[in-house]
């Protein structure tokens, strides 16, 4: 048996994915400068503690790695491109996996979006990886889908084997 299809719900998870996987390509290909662009301010960028360490309800009751305004946001990528950056000196190859797209709620115009990832990253003969979910607030504007907020939560128990987070992820 099967479900009707709603075509405008399918068409905006065709436009989600894409999206997702199209900024995923962004920061693979270290086109940082695109990426930012599509931020809308004010805007958040935040690395939440790895998972044993959250506490149940919201990420704000929570210590964060990463804790980004758009302005904060903005000097990471200078930094960045600026290749002075001395934990990106080369700079690291990366290689993300976003799957399990998930429209979470509509409010007007803001879509909360979560997806999982996986990001490789190489660099110096040595490799390692993050995992986790990223949940997305996007506003569906007349320029296209933007980002509001992008939370993401790393599943490893310990980053001790990777050592630092010296990317976007």
């Amino acid at each position: 048996m099967s479900l009707p299809l709603n075509i405008s719900a399918a068409s905006l998870q065709a436009r989600v994915s894409d999206f997702l996987i199209s900024e995923a390509e962004l920061l693979d290909n270290r086109e940082l400068e695109t990426w930012i662009g599509l931020f809308d301010q004010p805007a958040q960028y935040r690395v939440l503690p790895l998972q044993r360490h959250l506490v149940e309800g919201e990420p704000h009751d929570s210590l964060f790695i990463i804790a980004d305004d758009y302005g904060r946001l903005r000097e990471r990528v200078d930094s960045l491109l600026s290749r002075h950056t001395w934990m990106e000196t080369p700079p690291s190859r990366t290689r993300r996996l976003v799957s399990n797209v998930r429209i979470k709620s509509r409010d007007g115009e803001q879509l909360t979006i979560k997806s999982n990832f996986v990001v490789h990253q190489f660099r110096n003969q040595q490799t390692w990886y993050f995992v986790g979910e990223a949940t997305h607030v996007l506003h569906d504007s007349p320029r296209g889908l933007r980002i509001l907020k992008r939370d993401i939560r790393l599943d490893h128990e310990t980053i001790s084997a990777q050592r630092r987070i010296s990317i976007i992820l």
